[in-house]
């Protein structure tokens, strides 16, 4: 797998980037043991510079109705980060994802759903660190997904590519508990880190498929003790896709999020992109592109261009 991506962004009113780039790229392994039933999954990647395994577990399906995970995987949580990163309807997960999603972890993760899967839970315990790195906090992760999907399982891969007759729905609520989290909130001071403890949050999100349109919205909600004070934050994301003709796409989506009265005040951010998709072989093969606006801490808005090509051999 890999990405090309043609980008120019301002920040400030200041120029910050601006032309092509290698975005990310995947070699990936995946095993399938019939008689064990079981499943291996190891992925190297790089994004935009950085070398890192990616996911790597086993996976254990011994009947359809439960499942266990043991290894390094994306936390399900929620549905934008779980769905991987090639499946994308835009060139990139949004702002609000940024904020709250809960990225890949090294843990255990078990699965039970109903006949069809119109019921589905996942419960898993992970180190709650961050990618490929040791527990460095002494208390570990909890996390609970909870889905009815009416019709059956929503693929996670963004846009109703196989134009669902029927409409197909999916409706989750997830949570999650970390009692302490180290880390450095400037990513050029790796040493100057902060502790929040008792964080608590929670998603509910919803998704349609139907007839070429896909819809996607998520609110996120997190509260936790930091040094000062014990702090709420919210998030938003709305996200449409609408295909104009058999391989093109049309893609807006709105997403933001904001702190209560113990952060400074204007910390609402945003973002109001508007894009579109031409799957030249579905996800296989596609290039995408999107504008958009991004509403800083102070209010200024600041102007994105991207454009992407993404291939999976």
């Amino acid at each position: 797998m890999a990405a090309v991506r043609l980008q120019q962004e301002a920040r400030g009113g200041v120029l910050v980037e601006r032309g092509i780039r290698l975005q990310a790229t995947r070699l990936v392994l995946h095993a399938v043991n019939t008689r064990w039933k079981t499943q291996f999954h190891y992925q190297f990647h790089s994004d935009e510079g950085r070398l890192a395994t990616g996911n790597v577990y086993i996976q254990w399906d011994p009947s359809p109705y439960f499942g266990l995970l043991v290894g390094q995987n994306r936390v399900p949580y929620n549905r934008e980060h779980i769905t991987g990163y090639f499946y994308h309807q835009l060139p990139d997960r949004s702002l609000t994802n940024s904020r709250f999603g809960l990225q890949r972890d090294l843990g255990v993760a078990a699965s039970v759903a109903t006949k069809e899967h119109r019921w589905e839970a996942v419960a898993g315990l992970w180190n709650g660190a961050r990618l490929a790195a040791a527990n460095d906090d002494t208390s570990f992760q909890s996390t609970l997904r909870l889905a009815w999907n009416p019709r059956g399982t929503v693929d996670f891969r963004e846009g109703d590519l196989a134009r669902e007759r029927h409409p197909k729905v999916s409706v989750a609520l997830a949570g999650a508990y970390n009692p302490r989290r180290v880390f450095a909130l400037d990513p050029a001071k790796p040493n100057d880190l902060v502790a929040w403890t008792s964080i608590r949050q929670a998603v509910l999100e919803g998704t349609l498929r139907w007839r070429g349109l896909s819809i996607t919205g998520e609110t996120h909600v997190r509260y936790a003790r930091r040094p000062e004070g014990v702090v709420g934050e919210f998030g938003q994301l709305l996200q449409v896709g609408m295909f104009v003709a058999p391989k093109v796409e049309g893609v807006l989506r709105v997403a933001a999020f904001g702190a209560d009265r113990a952060m400074a005040p204007k910390t609402t951010t945003g973002e109001y992109a508007v894009g579109g998709n031409v799957y030249v072989s579905g996800h296989r093969l596609k290039i995408q592109g999107d504008v958009a606006l991004l509403r800083a801490a102070d209010g200024q808005l600041d102007p994105r261009i991207r454009l992407q090509t993404s291939v999976i051999f």
